[in-house]
């Protein structure tokens, strides 16, 4: 199951190593590019903007720690538990820790930039148009990095994609339908042998 970045790392890998791999199940992942940042979630551009804006992302991300605060709860559509936000928050809590949440903005293949990052994700997305490879996409509205336009993309463009909308949610889709993604994966990969 891929998600987020960890989506754009197995698409990657997968696509590299297709002989490994039985099914792909993702959501809310990199399967384009961002040629600019109307491409981007527009609630989400100016704040991502500044994330990425040098002498204002250190101090918002690392310091404030809003991206765990205010991003991560703003993506779920239901309310977290004071314990469950405090699960999220553990590994973040001090300071020193909070370099790779600061590293992950500055890596999103928009406009282009960085260059290596939307060449590797341009590469992987290349050969899942041409892959037989089972595929099986979770989908939301309003979803974040995978609009109802990229669904569409990825029916059109993705062979032997089966895909699945959930309803309401945000970026972080098994947050909000952790029981609906694990009893339909079960199923598909049962069916995929």
């Amino acid at each position: 199951m891929l998600h987020d970045w960890g989506g754009g790392l197995g698409l990657n890998y997968a696509m590299r190593h297709q002989d490994n791999i039985r099914g792909l199940a993702f959501m809310e992942t990199f399967v384009r590019t961002f040629p600019s940042w109307d491409d981007w979630p527009q609630d989400l551009a100016e704040g991502f903007k500044q994330f990425r804006t040098e002498g204002v992302s250190w101090e918002l991300i690392v310091e404030k720690n809003v991206f765990m605060e205010e991003i991560l709860p703003y993506g779920i559509h239901r309310d977290l538990s004071e314990a469950e936000m405090n699960t999220y928050l553990e590994p973040f809590r001090d300071v020193a820790h909070r370099k790779p949440l600061w590293v992950w903005p500055q890596e999103l293949p928009i406009e282009g930039k960085p260059a290596g990052t939307a060449e590797i994700i341009s590469n992987y997305v290349a050969e899942l148009k041409k892959s037989a490879l089972p595929k099986l996409l979770f989908h939301v509205q309003p979803g974040a990095i995978v609009p109802p336009e990229t669904v569409e993309m990825c029916r059109r463009d993705f062979p032997n994609l089966e895909d699945v909308f959930l309803g309401e949610s945000g970026h972080y889709v098994a947050e909000d339908f952790p029981h609906e993604v694990g009893e339909k994966i079960a199923q598909w990969s049962d069916g995929i042998g």
